[in-house]
């Protein structure tokens, strides 16, 4: 009788089981490899955008001017524009392609150069050369505003003792009796020949004594009423001359003579010529 073999089938081997914080790591690492490569495929289609728009560019910027302008006209030219819209629209491209003609004369410049004063570099540099200056420039005014207070003073001065000079002069003059003499000579003369002379001065010497304190008592109203207008006509004729009396400026030293202002307004160097042209007739030319 056989011997009994029993029949065994082969199973796999079975794996050990993973553990579930390795494969949370794996996942979160796909999920990050995942990310980079999208975030790749992002910056590499920003490149190619970019060198896109720069090759445009750089066409653009190689076109001679004409086209760019007839580009321009074309694009940005709007419709239904009123006969004002159509001038300022021409004018604009006039001043443009005049502008234009600078820019070969010195470097591009970028606008706005700066958004206040204190970002430009000479902003700064004039704050700091200011306080190295300062201090001289303080010493240099405190010592002309000195010398011309010195010189107003002295011309001051001067001016007082040659007007005493002349005073005294003058008094001397009008107090010789010779002159005196002379003069009531003429005076008689005069009034001899022109009564109403003698007239004029009896009434301004009796104003003047009144005025003085000489003219003795008032002897009714009409004289006391003469006296009064005569003392406002006085003190109005002392206001004039008080209002339209001037202080005369200091002479002007040397440092101010040297100063000279030259005006070419209206100058018109060939006066002929100029004559010529506004006489003939001008004819506009088409």
């Amino acid at each position: 009788e056989p011997a009994y073999t029993p029949q065994v089938e082969a199973i796999s081997p079975i794996m050990p089981q993973e553990d579930p914080a390795n494969k949370i790591l794996r996942e979160e690492l796909l999920a990050n490899i995942a990310q980079v490569d999208r975030d790749m495929v992002n910056v590499e289609q920003q490149i190619g955008k970019l060198k896109k728009k720069q090759a445009e560019l750089l066409e653009n910027k190689s076109k001679p001017q004409e086209e760019k302008s007839d580009d321009h006209e074309l694009v940005y030219e709007p419709k239904h524009q009123s006969i004002a819209q159509v001038i300022y629209a021409e004018n604009r491209k006039k001043a443009e392609a005049a502008h234009k003609v600078f820019e070969k004369l010195g470097p591009k410049i970028e606008l706005p150069l700066y958004h206040q004063p204190s970002d430009t570099p000479v902003y700064h540099e004039n704050i700091k050369k200011h306080k190295e200056f300062r201090a001289r420039l303080i010493l240099h005014l405190k010592r002309r505003n000195q010398a011309r207070r010195i010189r107003e003073r002295y011309l001051t001065e001067r001016y007082d003792q040659l007007m005493q000079s002349w005073l005294k002069k003058t008094e001397k003059f009008e107090n010789n009796s010779k002159r005196k003499a002379k003069e009531a000579r003429m005076r008689e003369f005069y009034e001899k020949v022109f009564p109403e002379i003698k007239k004029l001065r009896e009434e301004k010497e009796s104003k003047q004594g009144t005025r003085t304190g000489q003219g003795g008592y008032v002897r009714s109203d009409a004289e006391m009423e003469q006296i009064m207008d005569g003392l406002t006509e006085q003190e109005e004729e002392e206001k004039k001359m008080r209002s339209l009396s001037v202080i005369p400026p200091m002479m002007l030293d040397a440092r101010q003579r040297k100063m000279r202002f030259v005006n070419n307004n209206g100058l018109l160097e060939d006066a002929l010529e100029v004559h010529k042209e506004r006489t003939e007739p001008h004819c506009p030319m088409d």
